[in-house]
């Protein structure tokens, strides 16, 4: 690579476009290299980004997560219909850690790698498969497990529990 930028340095044509031949001039050969490069050199980890469905849940359930960046941190947010942990505190999300161009998830006390598909369709870690989705039909999900719960507490109203 640095070979190729010398080769551009040594450039010296520089033709007058008043003569209609092309102008060649070695600042806009070196910044056209440079934005190639730095193009190339994109974030790896973008392709993680946006909203994963889980699959093999049962028909009704929905369990979608969330990767987001903040920064130079990865976020992963594993169920975006939950909004408090078990204990019923509100939930946060769980910070990636970034390992040799690894994403990993640190749940318990053990970590495990994101595993992203060459399609980058689906992701996998743990023993738990994620399907890609588009923020649309995340939010559709979203809006049918609100009416699942209106529904259930209406059935709770007309028909309350002995306990």
């Amino acid at each position: 690579m640095v070979s190729v930028l010398i080769s551009i340095m040594k450039i010296k044509y520089r033709f007058d476009l008043t003569n209609g031949k092309i102008t060649l001039m070695r600042s806009t050969i070196i910044l056209s290299f440079i934005l190639l490069l730095t193009a190339c050199g994109s974030d790896p980890f973008n392709k993680y980004l946006g909203y994963w469905q889980r699959e093999g849940m049962d028909e009704g359930r929905y369990e979608v997560l969330e990767i987001t960046q903040e920064g130079e941190n990865y976020l992963l947010d594993e169920n975006i219909f939950v909004n408090r942990d078990m204990r019923g505190r509100p939930k946060q999300p769980r910070v990636l850690r970034i390992s040799e161009e690894q994403l990993l998830v640190k749940i318990a006390h053990s970590e495990a790698a994101l595993a992203i598909s060459d399609d980058e369709q689906t992701l996998r870690f743990f023993d738990l498969k994620y399907t890609r989705i588009a923020a649309s039909e995340a939010n559709d999900y979203k809006l049918k497990m609100q009416e699942a719960e209106r529904e259930k507490e209406q059935n709770n109203h007309y028909c309350p529990t002995i306990f």
